[in-house]
């Protein structure tokens, strides 16, 4: 398939994402909301926008970070210390932009994919963050995420949630949802690489999960947050997490956010899908 008819497959499925959404603008932007983000950087690339918006009605937001981002990068310039330091204040420029006070700011610093380790110490905080917030809005990564750390912020915020007994609205947002096909474009390997076949199978199996979905719509509801008129903000809160947007060290192993994949997150309107343990809309 070329990269014209996938570009037009990826419009298409988005705008079909788009479509099958019921859009919550108008009432979510002065709902009181904690965002449990598993690393500096996901809050702004998942609900980026929607943190903005309901900054600029003056609502309540608190953003939580459950892990230190040190695992990120590989540098022998950079110990793992120094970076988890680094992510943490390019966090706090990002709030700031995002509208956020100093307050409004929670790290709980648990090691980077080391946060399943921690679960029923993490889940005690989250309880206690919980029961003073008393949200009327929670977003936590999605069920069908790739990454261990964003599955486990996923799964500790929701026994919380049942532990306090409260029913506020939730909502997933996707991260690494975006590196599904067709999202984005798998990276050729080697010919001769050991791990082709895996690869395949998981491009495969993304795939499969991103294109079945309008099906399971029926049965976990998406929700759309208008965020055209804000995006510029975001993007300025973005570039605040140098360590993920540029090379900080000329260094082969530094990697950087895809560009492709970014584009994902810069459409007009931010993607939710609602969670059955919270109210319905």
């Amino acid at each position: 398939m070329n990269s014209k008819l996938k570009g037009i497959l990826r419009l298409m499925t988005r705008l079909g994402c788009h479509l099958l959404s019921s859009n919550i603008t108008n009432k979510c932007r002065r709902r009181s909301c904690l965002v449990f983000s598993p690393h500096p950087d996901d809050e702004t690339l998942g609900c980026g926008g929607t943190i903005i918006k309901k900054r600029q009605s003056a609502t309540p937001v608190k953003v939580v970070f459950m892990a230190d981002g040190r695992s990120s990068h590989q540098s022998s310039k950079l110990r793992p210390d120094e970076l988890a330091e680094r992510r943490e204040a390019e966090a706090r420029e990002a709030g700031q932009i995002l509208g956020l006070n100093k307050e409004d700011i929670c790290f709980l610093r648990y090691p980077d994919r080391g946060l399943f380790r921690y679960q029923v110490q993490a889940k005690e905080r989250v309880v206690e963050i919980i029961e003073d917030f008393q949200p009327e809005e929670i977003f936590v990564p999605y069920a069908k995420e790739a990454h261990t750390d964003h599955l486990m912020t996923r799964q500790i915020v929701l026994e919380a949630i049942n532990e306090v007994g409260c029913s506020p609205r939730i909502y997933e947002y996707p991260i690494w949802y975006w590196t599904y096909w067709p999202w984005n474009t798998p990276k050729p390997l080697a010919f001769n690489s050991s791990g082709v076949l895996k690869r395949r199978i998981t491009a495969f199996r993304r795939g499969l999960i991103t294109l079945t979905d309008p099906i399971l719509e029926l049965f976990l509801p998406r929700c759309a947050v208008e965020v055209g008129d804000v995006l510029k903000i975001k993007r300025e809160a973005l570039s605040k997490y140098k360590t993920q947007m540029t090379r900080v060290f000329d260094e082969p192993s530094w990697a950087t956010l895809d560009g492709e994949w970014l584009k994902n997150f810069f459409f007009r309107y931010e993607l939710f899908f609602t969670q059955p343990i919270g109210r319905s809309q």
